[in-house]
């Protein structure tokens, strides 16, 4: 068995390693059996907009990319850190501690859980 790390390749560990895995090491990205570029995470666009019922302040960003599995509650952590929320003290109740708590993450009008 051999074990090092990738600064310590010098190539002679060529005969105990798949070939695949040799090219993905000498390119410095990884390719499959085949010696093709495997893809990064698949990445999504979208937006972030203020629902028309709300009176909180509308987000001043573009579109925004994210790996194509992403967390509501990551989202919505990005929109107070944007927005600089805050909880209003006579909306503030036992147990829900952050902002983020008072927050819901709508999808063409369903509730994203």
């Amino acid at each position: 068995m051999v074990s090092k790390t990738i600064q310590e390749w010098d190539g002679s560990e060529t005969s105990l390693l798949p070939e695949w895995m040799v090219r993905s090491i000498d390119r410095g990205y990884g390719v499959n059996d085949r010696g093709e570029p495997v893809a990064e995470t698949p990445k999504i666009g979208f937006h972030l907009l203020r629902h028309p019922a709300s009176d909180m302040q509308q987000m001043q960003q573009g579109k925004l990319n994210a790996p194509q599995i992403l967390r509501a509650r990551k989202v919505l952590s990005y929109a107070v850190s944007k927005l600089n929320l805050e909880i209003p003290p006579h909306m503030q109740r036992p147990g829900l501690d952050k902002a983020v708590d008072y927050l819901e993450l709508l999808c063409q009008d369903e509730l994203d859980p």
